[in-house]
């Protein structure tokens, strides 16, 4: 294996893209790089009569995809869709990857986000792992996810907080909830008794078995 190739499968492995062939890769300037990548799936299926087909017809423009950070690099995959032809319905089709997609991207970082939270850290190591996430975050230049971010640092020390003893105001929002859904479910009432007694009838406890019938 050849030195290039040797960067590729390295370049595959850090990607972690079920069914994607790194074939080169450069530089952008110094916060870029880009990677040329192609799908190892060498057959298409036709979108109007399902048919596999094998037979390759052309290759598309070239056409960027953005994707998760590299060492605190944006990092775009440069690609080029194949065109397949069909016999059966004498008609051409571009080959469909599940990976080509801003959402897998987000998908992912959401991920990585909900990893950290059920991950036992400590406060400081947690921290680094939100402040990674963030650089990531930022990175991929969603404008979504910029606001996001720019949430989560107003609000940084709250949530890391939960990390000192993993409590949360999980309970409360679901209480709240709940009496909300009371409230439009009978469109208002006039008197807070009558509210008072629906909240009370919502949240009453199971009721317990007796002592006497646990014995038994």
């Amino acid at each position: 294996m050849s030195t290039d190739e040797q960067e590729w499968a390295t370049l595959e492995a850090v990607l972690g893209i079920a069914g994607v062939q790194v074939t080169g890769w450069q530089y952008q300037g110094t916060h870029t790089i880009r990677v040329r990548v192609k799908s190892k799936n060498e057959m298409g299926v036709c979108p109007d009569c399902s048919k596999v087909c094998t037979q390759e017809h052309d290759v598309g423009h070239e056409q960027l995809v953005p994707d998760l950070p590299m060492s605190g690099k944006r990092c775009w995959l440069i690609y080029r869709p194949r065109r397949y032809a069909c016999k059966r319905c004498e008609r051409t089709f571009v080959e469909r990857v599940g990976w080509k997609s801003p959402d897998k991207t987000c998908y992912e970082l959401k991920e990585r986000f909900r990893e950290i939270f059920n991950t036992q850290f400590a406060y400081d190591e947690a921290k680094a792992k939100l402040d990674d996430w963030m650089t990531q975050a930022i990175a991929t230049g969603f404008s979504a996810m910029k606001t996001f971010v720019n949430t989560l640092c107003n609000w940084k020390e709250s949530v890391l907080n939960y990390f000192l003893n993993r409590l949360n105001n999980g309970f409360a929002e679901g209480v709240n909830t709940k009496i909300k859904l009371i409230l439009r479910r009978a469109f208002g009432f006039r008197k807070f008794e009558s509210l008072r007694l629906h909240i009370l009838v919502a949240f009453e406890p199971k009721s317990q078995p007796a002592i006497s019938e646990l014995s038994r």
